[in-house]
């Protein structure tokens, strides 16, 4: 369900964290957007 995948494990730790934050970010909008359309669908 992810359309983001994992980066290789050969990309350089900073960017890999870089990456982690900008998927933990995505999926907060994404878990906000899914709050204020369908209030009763937030399952985690």
């Amino acid at each position: 369900m992810e359309s983001l995948g994992l980066p290789p494990a050969r990309t350089p730790a900073p960017v890999r964290h870089l990456y982690r934050l900008a998927r933990k970010l995505f999926r907060s909008i994404i878990a906000r957007i899914d709050l204020s359309q369908f209030p009763g669908s937030c399952c985690g």
